[in-house]
């Protein structure tokens, strides 16, 4: 979006919380791996599982942080102002250990590739972040993740719209028995609401939550209409 020449060399995702700060950081080498996730199947599934968004990936420094899974959960332990040990932050997540990606960029034949992109520099593990397991809308009894709803707005014929920010709830009618799924909107600067942008986004997000969501594929071929998300834009 920014045009720039080589934007996986100027920028980087971070991974990190509010507990106990950065903990992990994109490379070269994290980039190259998630793009060509991206591109083959059999390499996302080995990588990634059975997730249908593209998780983030990302190096960290053993020596600062040490990840545990646990239950599919990440498990954190550093050396803070308080110190953090065995702490859960509940990111759904798995850690690789630098042999094992080597292994697997071998299994690929990836590996002679990746010395370009700093596969003997970035000798560090890896951690991967699927999402969260505590972060969610419930809805029919359903669960409606954070990343399912940013799937949507990440969609070009969305985000042009948008500033990213978002929250959604839930609203229960006639006695808890009719339920109604809100998403409330920032716009961009200078973006003025109106029905078509919010039709529009309708649409993405709900094209997105058909493809990720199996609970809310199953739920909305029995409700239909009533089962969309009711947009809501704020300037």
């Amino acid at each position: 979006l920014l045009h720039m020449k080589n934007p996986d060399r100027s920028i980087v995702n971070v991974y990190g919380c509010a507990d106990a700060g950065i903990l992990g950081f994109e490379t070269p080498l994290s980039i190259f791996l998630r793009r060509h996730a991206q591109k083959n199947k059999e390499l996302h599934r080995e990588l990634f599982g059975e997730a249908q968004n593209l998780p983030g990936i990302f190096q960290y420094n053993p020596g600062h942080v040490f990840f545990e899974e646990s239950r599919g959960e990440l498990i954190l332990t550093v050396s803070t102002a308080a110190p953090l040990v065995r702490y859960n932050i509940h990111d759904i997540g798995k850690v690789f250990s630098y042999k094992e990606v080597l292994r697997i960029l071998k299994k690929y034949h990836l590996a002679t590739r990746t010395k370009g992109y700093g596969l003997a520099a970035w000798h560090m593990p890896f951690v991967i972040v699927k999402g969260r397991t505590d972060v969610a809308v419930t809805f029919y009894a359903l669960n409606i993740f954070p990343e399912h709803i940013r799937a949507g707005i990440e969609d070009h014929a969305a985000s042009k719209f948008l500033s990213g920010n978002f929250f959604a709830y839930n609203k229960t009618t006639n006695h808890s028995r009719v339920q109604k799924l809100y998403m409330n909107f920032e716009l961009a600067p200078g973006v003025k609401p109106n029905k078509a942008i919010a039709q529009t986004i309708r649409k993405t997000i709900t094209e997105k939550l058909l493809k990720l969501n199996m609970e809310f594929r199953k739920l909305h071929s029995i409700l239909g209409e009533k089962a969309l998300p009711l947009i809501v834009l704020k300037e």
